[in-house]
C-alpha cells in the first residue's frame, strides 16, 4: 500500500522519494522506515498533507519516518551540509535546520558508514 501511494504521488509530480538509513543499508531490526522526499512542488500545505498521509503506513511493522528535504541532492550527498528538514510532530508539520547526520548518529558511528539510498 505504501508503494502504491508513493507511485501515485510520483505520477502527480509531487517529487522524488528515497528509502534511506538503516533499512536502505539492510540492517536487521531497524526502529523505523526512513524516507526522504525531495519535492517538486513548493506548496507547504501539500507537503504537510503528504507527511500525514505517509505517517499512516507501516513497513514490515515499522512506522514510516518521512522527511521533506527540499535541497537534498541524491547525486551529490554532502553529510556536513545544513539542510532544512520538514517532518511531522504531533500531526503538525515542523521545520528544523540540521546537518544530514546529527550528533546522536555521529556518536553511534553512523558517519563512518557509507550513506545508502534507494529511490522508491
Amino acid at each position: 500500500m505504501l508503494y502504491s501511494t508513493i507511485n501515485k504521488l510520483k505520477e502527480e509530480n509531487f517529487g522524488r522519494f528515497f528509502e534511506v538509513g538503516s533499512t536502505a543499508r539492510g540492517e536487521e531490526n531497524p526502529k523505523d522506515y526512513d524516507v526522504i522526499i525531495v519535492p517538486t512542488l513548493k506548496n507547504k500545505e501539500k507537503w504537510s498533507n503528504v507527511l500525514k498521509l505517509l505517517s499512516q503506513f507501516k513497513m514490515n511493522g515499522k512506522k514510516i519516518d518521512a522527511q521533506i528535504i527540499p535541497l537534498f541532492n541524491p547525486d551529490n550527498i554532502n553529510v556536513n551540509k545544513i539542510y532544512d528538514k520538514y517532518y511531522l510532530s504531533n500531526n503538525k508539520m515542523c521545520k528544523k535546520q540540521t546537518s544530514f547526520i546529527n550528533e546522536k548518529q555521529i556518536a553511534k558511528g553512523v558517519d563512518k558508514i557509507p550513506y545508502m539510498k534507494k529511490e522508491l
